[in-house]
């Protein structure tokens, strides 16, 4: 009895760790949506049927370049930023 309370426990948590995970990559989307939709609506107006895909496109070129960013930081900037904050 007490293994089947403790698997049942487990996958409450997993459950839970899933729907925690969700909800973070939701606001990081939205986020991303947002900064698109600024970025779109200069050269787009927000009445125009194309306005969705332009602001998909927009998020996804932002997204590469985020990753590019991450991708390719200098490991010298990070150690000088270390130093910088442990002083």
């Amino acid at each position: 009895m007490a293994l089947a309370g403790l698997i049942g426990q487990a996958a409450q948590n997993r459950e839970l760790s899933v729907a925690l995970e969700a909800l973070m990559i939701g606001w990081i989307v939205r986020i991303l949506m947002i900064a698109a939709s600024v970025v779109t609506g200069w050269f787009v107006a927000k009445d125009a049927p194309i306005f969705g895909v332009a602001q998909v496109m927009v998020a996804l070129l932002l997204l590469t370049f985020i990753v590019a960013v991450l991708a390719f930081w200098p490991r010298r900037w990070t150690t000088a930023l270390n130093r910088s904050w442990k002083q």
